[in-house]
């Protein structure tokens, strides 16, 4: 009997707690919340602000807008105005619009003039001793003309000048490529191999060049300068020879007796033998065995003693 009883008063509370609960959720309800504002008073929360302002506030009112001023109004954008929308606001107040300045028309250049122009312009600096200023000119004329060997063998001199060999080995091949008939490409390429050390090579272009200045298809290459080019690359050549380093190899020589000299061959057998003899032919009982008898001595007219 203790146990139920225990069990009741243990119920109790949770059910109150929770009941509790269900009136405090019944309370926010939205059922009520709109209940509330059914018997809110609008003209009377409105009178209570007015009688609770300062009597020195201004009441500021809005004037209605004039219907022919809403008509001469430009229509209201919600967006980026356009160009049109903004000269049309600015002639309504009277104002100008900036004027603005518009750039001419790009006239059409012809790239080969542009190329020759900025070649010009290199043999110019190189003159004056600005070889890197040159290189650059060549540069922006091979941009403009990548066919051009005259443009690459003028920035192989200029490479020349600033020792770089590779750089100017490269163009010198590029310059011959296009036009292989260009001498002064080969006599640059000698002297760009020369400075690598490439004597031999150098040696080549040398002779080629020289053959093409020897010729009316030098390009106005001196056949002085290819021979002094020779020269110094073939004394190079022979620097390099004589500064190599040289080894010393140990050589056996034979004492003893001198070797048999070798064995002859055996001459070899006649390509056409002489033919067998034929066999003896065999006599036959009548046949004479003397085929060729001398013939009988004729009687002598004297009688015999």
């Amino acid at each position: 009997a203790s146990r139920p009883a225990a069990k009741a008063k243990a119920k109790a509370p949770a059910a109150a707690a929770a009941a509790g609960k269900a009136g405090s959720a019944a309370a926010h309800t939205y059922d009520v919340g709109y209940k509330k504002w059914e018997d809110f008073d609008v003209d009377a929360a409105l009178n209570d602000v007015e009688e609770d302002a300062p009597a020195d506030e201004e009441v500021v009112v809005e004037a209605e807008a004039d219907p022919a001023e809403e008509e001469n109004e430009p229509p209201r954008t919600t967006g980026a105005l356009t160009p049109a929308d903004v000269v049309a606001r600015a002639a309504k107040a009277g104002a100008s619009p900036t004027p603005r300045a518009v750039p001419a028309p790009r006239q059409k250049v012809d790239r080969g003039d542009a190329a020759e122009a900025e070649r010009q312009a290199g043999n110019a600096a190189y003159k004056a001793g600005d070889f890197a200023g040159a290189i650059k000119c060549y540069t922006r004329s091979i941009a403009l003309n990548g066919r051009s060997a005259l443009a690459f063998s003028n920035r192989c001199q200029a490479f020349l000048k600033l020792k770089e060999w590779r750089r100017a080995e490269t163009d010198a091949g590029i310059s011959l490529r296009i036009d292989s008939g260009y001498a002064k490409s080969y006599l640059r390429r000698a002297a760009a191999r020369s400075g690598q050390g490439k004597y031999r090579a150098a040696l080549l272009d040398c002779a080629t060049a020289r053959k093409l200045a020897e010729s009316d298809t030098a390009g106005g290459l001196s056949v002085r300068a290819v021979l002094a080019e020779e020269r110094s690359a073939r004394e190079s050549l022979r620097a390099c020879v004589r500064r190599a380093p040289k080894a010393r190899v140990a050589v056996c020589m034979a004492t003893g007796p001198a070797l048999p000299p070798p064995a002859q061959p055996a001459p070899a057998a006649a390509a056409n033998p002489s033919p067998e003899p034929s066999p003896e032919p065999i006599p036959t009982p009548n046949a004479n065995p003397n085929p060729n008898p001398s013939p009988k001595p004729s009687p002598s007219p004297y009688p015999e003693p």
